[in-house]
């Protein structure tokens, strides 16, 4: 069993915007490369800033056990919750997951110093609609029962019920004012996925993210109710257009890949390209996207500081995540929304509430569903009877499934402590080993116990969908 190693965030600060470009290299001393691995759980001897949790931990207000030994129950449960999520970040270009190519995340990953750190976690999906219906409900899409499809030109449809039982609408419940600001329609009313909240505040960059949220927090913290913000940065994205302040010099490409056509023209034409033109402009957008998310982790921490400034810090948990990553033709494809390699189902998350929490990073396997459960145990609020996700320590959990629909060219998956197992609807299959974070040896063998081990925990969810589906897509080439 294969579980990361414990990483130090890197705590160089990023430029600010009016500063010149540059970007300096964390020290390989401090920041493990990714695919470093250690065979164990976290314990209280991993880092002096890591603590083992107490199982038998109960609240005084409830009296009722924690399940997560991470909430230690050592204070009172927060009276707000604030939700920070960034759209489209890779979890290997964050420092704090070992990346030494850039200064990405120097904010986030001081943040998550701060509380309950999960890096070896996983999204349902790689698209931003699929991925926060799993977390915001800690149920997966079958669960749910919607599957929003993301078939190239078919259109997305909106949630098709106004009953989602979102974060939202739970806290809304409970008596908690509720507030959205988004820069991606996928979790606004436009798809009927901004249920629960009182008021919604649509943002198109993440300076425009940053400055709405900043009024949120000074709005909802001089009103007298306990209250949930989210937050949401649409960037990294495409178009790959960090500001110049975010950019290093020394990278070069035949295309303006900054620019939305340029990207697509350079996607078109990739093939035709020389190895020398093609590593060039790897390395540019490499270079671009770094910075967009140097930039996002500047704007994020904007509003971590107007909570500070607010006084309501104190009182606050800040839940923090990325949505799923990004392709940049590893597997032979661009962007998201396509397959569930690591690059794209991978994920970053954490919890951050000291009087509650304690700095902790957990490296065994998580999902998006449990997020929410873990956050409820945190607020003293009873479990979700149809979760799906559970506890962050309650349990080992044995597999996260992730699912992609595309009709014909759906994509299903199952990752574990030992190995992630990739099924698409036309027959193809992989199969890397867990500690193959970069997925570059394919081990599919039908012949394999390991293999046959993941195809069992897969199958039943395969055979599941397959018998709700109505456009009449059929998985094939199955064993």
């Amino acid at each position: 069993m294969f579980w990361w190693t414990l990483l130090l965030a890197c705590q160089a600060p990023a430029p600010s915007e009016g500063s010149t470009a540059g970007t300096p290299t964390p020290s390989s001393s401090t920041v493990p490369t990714a695919d470093s691995a250690v065979v164990g759980s976290p314990t209280a001897d991993s880092s002096p800033d890591t603590v083992a949790p107490t199982a038998d931990s109960t609240s005084p207000w409830s009296g009722e056990p924690t399940a997560s030994p991470y909430v230690l129950r050592s204070g009172p449960p927060p009276d707000n919750v604030l939700f920070l999520s960034i759209d489209t970040t890779r979890a290997d270009r964050l420092n704090g997951n070992g990346y030494t190519g850039a200064v990405t995340s120097p904010h986030v990953d001081a943040l998550l110093d701060r509380g309950l750190a999960l890096r070896h976690h996983y999204s349902c999906s790689s698209w931003t609609m699929a991925s926060f219906l799993c977390l915001l409900t800690a149920r997966d899409q079958l669960t749910i029962g919607y599957w929003p499809d993301n078939h190239t030109g078919s259109g997305i449809a909106p949630y098709p019920t106004d009953d989602l039982p979102s974060l939202a609408r739970q806290l809304s419940d409970e008596g908690f004012a509720t507030s959205l600001v988004t820069g991606n329609s996928l979790i606004s009313t436009n798809f009927n996925m901004s249920q629960g909240h009182d008021t919604v505040k649509r943002t198109f960059s993440a300076r425009e993210t940053a400055h709405e949220g900043i009024a949120a927090v000074e709005r909802l913290t001089d009103g007298d109710e306990r209250w949930f913000l989210h937050v949401h940065f649409m960037d990294p994205h495409t178009p790959y257009d960090a500001p110049e302040a975010f950019r290093t010099k020394g990278t070069d490409c035949v295309y303006d890949v900054a620019d939305i056509d340029a990207f697509h023209d350079l996607r078109s034409e990739w093939a035709t390209l020389s190895a020398d033109d093609q590593a060039a402009c790897q390395a540019h957008l490499t270079m671009l996207y770094d910075g967009l998310i140097a930039h996002t982790d500047a704007q994020l921490q904007r509003v971590v500081d107007a909570l500070e400034a607010s006084g309501a810090a104190d009182t606050t948990l800040i839940l923090f995540a990325t949505d799923h990553g990004e392709a940049f033709y590893e597997h032979g494809d661009w962007e998201h929304g396509h397959d569930l390699h690591n690059e794209l189902q991978r994920a970053t998350a954490g919890l951050v509430y000291p009087p509650r929490i304690a700095p902790a990073v957990h490296d065994e396997l998580t999902g998006h569903q449990d997020l929410v459960p873990t956050l409820r145990e945190a607020l003293d609020l009873p479990p979700l009877a149809d979760a799906t996700g559970v506890p962050i320590g309650s349990a080992p959990i044995d597999a996260v499934h992730g699912l992609v629909y595309r009709n014909a060219r759906t994509v299903q998956s199952v990752t574990t402590p030992t190995g992630r197992l990739q099924y698409r609807w036309d027959g193809a299959a992989w199969f890397y080993a867990a500690d193959d974070l970069a997925e570059v040896d394919d081990l599919y063998d039908l012949d394999d116990p390991d293999v046959q081990a993941h195809w069992s925990l897969l199958r039943p969810q395969i055979d599941e969908l397959a018998s709700r589906v109505t456009d009449g897509s059929v998985p094939l080439g199955l064993p």
